[in-house]
C-alpha cells in the first residue's frame, strides 16, 4: 500500500533543499527514532502487547503536525517547530486484538517530514524465524519487519516445513519444503502469514521504498 504523501512547496528566499523534491508516488523510507520501554527502534519497531505504551517519537528537523493511525483511529497533534513529542497510546476496541499496524508520521511546511511503523506482537505470534534483511541477518520471534529498497531481493527461513499466504494484493513467495523463502520487495507495505501443523504463526511485515528523504537544507 503506496503512502500518498502531500507535496508542500517551499517558500523563501536563499534556502533550497539538499536532495529530491517530495515525490507523491514515491514511497520515502521510514526513519523516526521510537523510543519505548528504554530502548530506541528507527523507522520500524516490534513490540509485545500490554495495555498501555509511552511513546517518544524523534526526527530530524522540526515538524508542525504529528499524526498517529491505527486501524482504528487517526489522532493529529498539533505544535510549532518541534523535533520530538510523547504520546500516551491505550488501546481500544480492535486495537486489543488481531493485526492492527500503527503509522506515525510527523510534518512539517517545508517537506521535512518522517515516518515510523510500529507492529504489536500477540500471544498466538509465537513462531520464531531467521531474515536476511538488507544485508542484516535477524533472529526473530512472532513478527519481523524488513525495510529495503523495493524491488531487493530478502530472504527468510524456519527451523521446520511452514506453509505461506500473501494478504491482499502482495506478491507470493518463493519456498522450499526446508522453510526456505526468497521474496522481492514491493513499494509500500506488505504482510505475510506463515503457519505450521501445529498452528503456530510468524507474521512478515516488509517495507519497500522508492527514496530516502535528504532533510539536510543550505543557505545563500
Amino acid at each position: 500500500m503506496r503512502n500518498k504523501i502531500l507535496l508542500l512547496v517551499l517558500i523563501g528566499v536563499g534556502c533550497k533543499p539538499v536532495g529530491p523534491i517530495l515525490d507523491v508516488e514515491k514511497v520515502y523510507r521510514y526513519d523516526m527514532l521510537v523510543e519505548v520501554d528504554d530502548r530506541e527502534y528507527v523507522g520500524a519497531a516490534v513490540l509485545d502487547e500490554k495495555p498501555q505504551y509511552e511513546f517518544k517519537f524523534k526526527w530530524e528537523g522540526r515538524a508542525e503536525i504529528l499524526k498517529f493511525t491505527t486501524c482504528h483511529r487517526e489522532e493529529v497533534i498539533e505544535f510549532r517547530n518541534d523535533k520530538w513529542v510523547k504520546y500516551t497510546y491505550i488501546p481500544q476496541y480492535v486495537e486489543k486484538s488481531g493485526f492492527c499496524p500503527i503509522l506515525v508520521g510527523a510534518y512539517d511546511t517545508k517537506a521535512q517530514h518522517a515516518w515510523a511503523l510500529i507492529e504489536i506482537r500477540r500471544p498466538s505470534e509465537n513462531m520464531a524465524a531467521f531474515m536476511n534483511c538488507n544485508g542484516r541477518k535477524v533472529e526473530a520471534k512472532g513478527v519481523g519487519v524488513c525495510q529495503g529498497k523495493a524491488g531487493l531481493f530478502q530472504r527468510l527461513a524456519f527451523d521446520q516445513p511452514v506453509s505461506a499466504e500473501a494478504l491482499g494484493a502482495c506478491g507470493d513467495l518463493k519456498g522450499n519444503k526446508l522453510g526456505e523463502y526468497e521474496f522481492k520487495l514491493e513499494a509500500g507495505t506488505c504482510d505475510y502469514i506463515f503457519s505450521n501443523n501445529k498452528g503456530d504463526i510468524f507474521r512478515l511485515k516488509t517495507v519497500g521504498y522508492d527514496e530516502v528523504l535528504i532533510r539536510k537544507t543550505e543557505f545563500n
